[in-house]
């Protein structure tokens, strides 16, 4: 089933998914910076990353909306923690930008919860495919905030 094989694509699309690599440290880049803020926000995305990695995958349909829940939940919380945070005034922008991105994200995947438990696999599929696309507009809008934890995908 390809909505199966495909669902880590969407799962905690804000952080680059379900198996992602992490920058060991909070770590600096040239667009971020250091400090508490960079430092939180990388701790909640290399946690929802870790989160998401153990979660098991759909073998097969009757598991795919329990699944999507389950990454619902994850995102769910990862976004909760991220919108909590107060990033420096130079970053404020970016970062709404970036947690709105995350959220339209976090609504395509209620839409594919609903289409698994209707058993729409073909419209499962599509919303995996368009969660795809999100990611990686995500993970570049973690980048232009500087979170190098969060603009990986692995």
């Amino acid at each position: 089933m390809p909505a199966i094989a495909c669902c880590s694509v969407l799962m905690l699309a804000g952080c680059g998914g379900g198996r992602t690599s992490v920058t060991a440290g909070t770590g600096a880049s040239a667009a971020g910076g250091d400090g508490p803020f960079f430092a939180e926000a990388n701790a909640v995305c290399r946690e929802a990353q870790k989160t998401g990695s153990v979660l098991p995958q759909p073998r097969n349909e009757t598991e795919l909306a329990p699944f999507l829940e389950r990454a619902q939940t994850l995102g769910q919380d990862e976004v909760n923690k991220l919108s909590a945070l107060h990033p420096p005034s130079d970053k404020a922008a970016a970062y709404g930008i970036w947690l709105g991105s995350l959220n339209q994200t976090l609504d395509e995947l209620r839409a594919a919860v609903i289409a698994a438990k209707a058993h729409k696999t073909a419209e499962v599929d599509a919303l995996v495919r368009e969660g795809g696309g999100l990611t990686q507009r995500n993970l570049t809008r973690a980048a232009e905030v500087g979170l190098t934890a969060c603009d990986k995908e692995g």
